[in-house]
């Protein structure tokens, strides 16, 4: 191989490593673990202040007790129930029944019957 194969080689190699690198660390979800309180919204809070909390983060919990279509659900934290509805990625490893308690993480969008957009399920 002659000097100048081996350098323009070399460059190649570098560009790609520099271009991928990135990337490649950027693509690979970190997961963290918290174990600690989390501050959880009541469902009553969400249904009576649905204009106060529009475009608010909120954390619920509870259980999802009927479909309503292929992604949203009616969840009740059985004394109240709001609609929510999950995020097209949101994807679980086991079968989730009336009785599987979650916590759910989202973005409440007021209205008259508001509904809040899920980002993130986890298994209680």
């Amino acid at each position: 191989m002659t000097k100048r194969a081996m350098t323009k080689s070399a460059v190649l190699a570098i560009a790609t490593t520099l271009t991928l690198g990135p990337a490649i660390a950027l693509a690979t979800p970190t997961k963290m673990t918290y174990t600690g309180p989390v501050d959880v919204t009541p469902i009553k809070d969400v249904m009576h202040n649905s204009g106060m909390l529009k475009d608010h983060a909120v954390v619920l919990e509870g259980f999802l007790v009927k479909q309503i279509s292929a992604d949203t659900y009616m969840l009740s934290d059985g004394v109240d129930e709001v609609k929510v509805e999950l995020d097209d990625d949101i994807r679980f490893n086991k079968a989730i029944t009336p009785e599987t308690r979650l916590r759910l993480y989202g973005e409440v969008e007021g209205g008259l019957t508001p509904e809040v957009e899920i980002d993130k399920v986890e298994f209680l």
